[in-house]
């Protein structure tokens, strides 16, 4: 698969349910970052670079569902009709009160309860329990801290249940890289990765 179609196959990769394009996810994306100037996509712009303009955007800036809650709806919808097919019970967020927004739309949408998780003086702590044995997704725009997805990985696991999948606006290299990952749009580099691992996983079956 070349560089383009990679990018663009995860962009608007959707699962059953999902009703947004590609390049709709892109400009709700744009007006959901806050304090940051949000460049239009220029016409001679290819898929590949406004997917890596808009990652590169997101990473640096957060993701506010508070600046487009109308958008934020739309894109909490999508990520848990891509999320659907890994069949939570739970979800996780950490403290961050933007990812509390899109975390509460897209436990909404899978009909699960949405736990936050936060930093209690070095010690993890959350706001709800979480059911024994949990299936449990865990909830960011992006993946920028890889120990915030281990801390919550630990939670869920001392209750033994198991983290899932990992839902994210944008791809992120960060992320760890043996908890599935369902993003809405990724990034050149990010999307040769993910097509290369699903190469590997198809050859050794």
């Amino acid at each position: 698969m070349s560089e383009a179609a990679a990018s663009v196959a995860l962009t608007q990769g959707a699962g059953p349910g999902s009703a947004l394009a590609g390049s709709a996810v892109l400009e709700l994306l744009r007006r959901g970052v806050s304090g940051a100037s949000v460049p239009s996509a220029s016409s001679g712009q290819g898929a590949v670079e406004e997917a890596q303009a808009v990652c590169r955007l997101v990473q640096q800036a957060k993701y506010s569902g508070l600046v487009d809650p109308a958008g934020a709806e739309h894109l909490g919808r999508e990520l848990a009709a891509r999320l659907a097919s890994v069949r939570p019970d739970v979800l996780l967020v950490w403290q961050d009160v933007e990812d509390v927004v899109l975390g509460y739309v897209v436990a909404r949408a899978l009909d699960v309860a949405m736990i936050r998780a936060y930093d209690a003086e070095g010690i993890v702590a959350c706001s709800g329990e979480i059911p024994r044995q949990a299936r449990a997704v865990a909830v960011t725009d992006a993946v920028r801290d890889p120990t915030v997805m281990r801390a919550l990985r630990s939670v869920v696991e001392r209750s033994g249940g198991e983290l899932v999948a990992i839902g994210t606006l944008v791809a992120s290299s960060l992320a760890p890289v043996d908890v599935k990952v369902v993003a809405l749009v990724a990034d050149a580099a990010t999307a040769d990765a993910a097509t290369a691992d699903a190469g590997e996983e198809t050859g050794a079956r």
